[in-house]
């Protein structure tokens, strides 16, 4: 907190300290204000879907200084956003640019549906706080004896800042410049996706909803130069270099629980700590010329180095006691990457001689060398490694040709084509993996030993259409996609092991997009546009090829306007509705595959609507009302509704006062569909509330 306030009180004392001893004109205005959020129920749901705390908030909403030498941007509220953009000019010399960003993220405990009692789990189980917890780990209580599924999340936020600072030149007679620092950094404590697992055998299936908590905390600092000009006004050239350098350490938690005798308990406890890190340097030079008239050409190289060592141990007891590290594995992850690019481009307008018909095409390739090894460390074994190169060549072809000589109509057809080359090298001693054990894997092939060539072949093909006949507007458009990935494996020491098995891919995806769009007069404008969307995934490997079929339908219409001369209005309506289907060999019939819409396919519908209305009562009072329904069906469905109205009241010519309160309320769907057979329960991340909203503004 400390940071922030000396970032605060620093950009506020640089922007009344601004120069303006020559008396030029200056633009000034300030808005302070203050919010209150009361929630009932899940409050980390709330927290993580808007982005900020509940309770109360308040500082400065914006702060705007702009004057001839210096001008400013400021935000600054509550413990969950800091913004400052500040530069001052000096006229036929250059600048100074200031620029950060704090922002905070907070993470709901779960939202994961699913009920504990059906695995014995009652929260008696939970992680004490910090009492026989193993040495190291970060577990702050976070598991409640009132609901398992969920962790306390009242502190489980992470905080990151962003911040530049640039010194430019700007001389006549002299190319421009600049040179600059730029840090990103990252702490607090997150809640990912990954998780661990809970188990009662033989009753419920096994279910990883037992989400990671990572504590994090990262740096990274980008160092760059740029510098550019203008050759006889035709000629333009530029040339830049970065230098990044980063490190980070972030230890995660994940305790996994079994039913035993009757009662949940933890049955492992594991504690990752990783700490991963990179150098890396990209220099790129480009051109752009003015050949002609009608020609333009550009043209660019690139080469980039990145040198990455990561290092990770793994804390595994063997039983649930916490009183000693009976199994620790220590890796380190070496990688190195060279790559190498040039592009060449050109822009023809009045092709032929024809003025309504233009061709943009280009060019680029590239070189990729990757090598990489990891060494394992394990206690009381031998210690293993693994290496891997990639040896790619890239290439990428684009034509867009323009005609506008239909009356109204212009007409667009873009091809896009990428190929890719990819040798591929894998060595790995498989001694310490579970996929070694015969009673987990059936395999007694310690050297995994994988080498192939790999192509992919991409395909893009596009059309479209635009009818401008005033007052209305047609668009339409298709695209056609094909990927194709083909594996020549010519070593593979265990073909039933990743990525051996998985055979070829094709995919074809087919694009087709609508739109009309009307003018009444002053009046308003209407639209409506109908996008589909489907994708097929073969490979050889599949149950007669299919992989995965994904459908997309989309409805969108709205209308904005004025019915009068006080009063505007908006409406927008958007309609989805998607559909992934996982086809497979069914194998067994307990598999979750063969279940159709079950675990691994995915169908739901998507709606949403808004409302927006303002209406000016006086010229100093206005008054402002809106409304907003998301409504989604599917395993992860959620009813969202939200109503807000608001009033603004000129006090004078320099300052308003703003009064606004909306309430909202967010009801989960979770425990239909493929989330019952884990004990769903609807409700489990609901929540409603209130807001109210107050602010000043002032303008000097």
């Amino acid at each position: 907190m400390k940071k922030i306030t000396t970032l605060t009180a620093l950009a506020i004392g640089l922007a009344f300290g601004a120069p303006n001893a020559r008396g030029e004109e200056i633009d000034h205005e300030v808005t302070v204000g203050a919010q209150y959020y009361g929630i009932m129920k899940d409050e980390g749901r709330f927290r993580e879907d808007w982005f900020q705390a509940d309770k109360f908030r308040g500082g400065i909403e914006s702060l705007h200084f702009d004057s001839e030498r210096f001008d400013m941007n400021l935000k600054a509220l509550g413990h969950d956003e800091y913004k400052i953009k500040s530069r001052f000019k000096k006229e036929d010399l250059g600048y100074v640019l200031l620029e950060g960003q704090w922002a905070r993220r907070y993470f709901d405990g779960s939202n994961e549906s699913w009920d504990p009692k059906l695995y014995n789990l009652t929260g008696a189980e939970a992680i004490p706080d910090n009492t026989t917890t193993p040495p190291g780990t970060i577990d702050d209580g976070f598991y409640s004896s009132e609901d398992f599924a969920d962790r306390g999340d009242k502190n489980l936020y992470a905080d990151r800042m962003d911040m530049t600072l640039e010194l430019g030149l700007r001389k006549p007679g002299l190319p421009d410049a600049a040179i600059g620092w730029h840090r990103w950094s990252r702490f607090g404590k997150e809640l990912l996706l990954r998780g661990d697992r809970v188990r009662n055998p033989g009753v419920m299936p096994e279910l990883r909803a037992v989400a990671a908590l990572s504590k994090v905390d990262g740096v990274s600092d980008l160092f760059y130069f740029d510098v550019s000009g203008t050759i006889d006004e035709r000629h333009t050239l530029r040339a830049r270099h970065e230098a990044e350098y980063y490190r980070d350490s972030q230890t995660s938690d994940f305790p996994r629980y079994k039913q035993v005798g009757g009662a949940g308990a933890i049955n492992q406890y594991r504690t990752f700590q990783d700490d991963p890190k990179f150098k890396s340097h990209v220099s790129l030079v480009s051109i752009d010329s003015q050949i002609s008239e009608d020609t333009l050409v550009s043209g660019g190289a690139m080469a980039g180095y990145l040198k990455n060592e990561s290092s990770r141990e793994v804390i595994r007891p063997d039983q649930a006691t916490f009183g000693g590290r009976n199994h620790s594995i220590a890796t380190v992850t070496k990688n190195l990457r060279k790559n190498y690019a040039g592009s060449l481009g050109v822009r023809k307008n009045r092709v032929a001689g024809i003025k309504d018909l233009s061709v943009i095409a280009g060019a680029r390739v590239e070189r990729i060398d990757t090598d990489s090894s990891t060494n394992l460390l394990a206690k009381g074994v031998t210690p293993r490694q693994s290496l891997s190169s990639f040896d790619e060549n890239r290439f990428l072809e684009d034509l867009e040709v323009r005609f506008r000589g239909w009356e109204k109509t212009e007409a667009t057809l873009r091809v896009r084509l990428e190929q890719r080359n990819i040798d591929q090298v894998e060595w790995a001693d498989l001694g310490n993996h579970e996929m070694f054990d015969p009673a987990h894997y059936n395999s007694g092939i310690q050297f995994h030993d994988y080498k192939a060539g790999i192509t992919h072949r991409n395909e893009e093909y596009g059309l479209k259409l635009v009818n401008r006949s005033l007052p209305v507007k047609l668009t339409g458009g298709f695209k056609y996609k094909q990927k194709d990935r083909n594996y020549n494996v010519t070593q593979d020491a265990d073909p039933r092991f990743y990525p051996g098995r998985i055979g070829n891919l094709a995919s074809k995806t087919k694009e087709l997009a609508l739109g009309m769009s009307r003018m009444f007069g002053t009046r308003g404008t209407a639209a409506l546009d109908y996008s589909f969307r489907l994708e097929d995934v073969t490979s050889g490997a599949a149950n007669d090829g299919r992989v995965s079929d994904w459908s997309i339908h989309r409805v969108a219409g709205n209308w904005g306007g004025s019915p009068s001369a006080k009063a505007y209005l908006m409406a927008t309506l958007i309609y989805e509705k998607y559909q992934l289907n996982t086809p497979v060999n069914i194998t067994t019939p307990a598999s979750d595959w063969a279940q159709g819409t079950a675990a691994y396919d995915y169908q739901g519908d998507f709606t949403t609507g808004l409302l927006n209305a303002e209406y000016d009562f006086t010229g100093s009072l206005k008054g402002s009302a809106d409304y907003q329904l998301t409504d989604t069906l599917g395993p992860n469905g959620y009813l969202f509704q939200r109503g807000g109205v608001g009033v603004s009241y000129m006090l004078s010519k320099a300052t308003t006062l703003g009064l606004g309160a909306e309430l909202f309320s967010f009801e989960d769907h979770g425990g239909s569909g493929g989330q019952a057979i884990h004990g769903g329960y609807g409700g489990f991340d609901d929540y409603r509330g209130y807001g109210i909203k107050t602010s000043y503004s002032y303008r000097f």
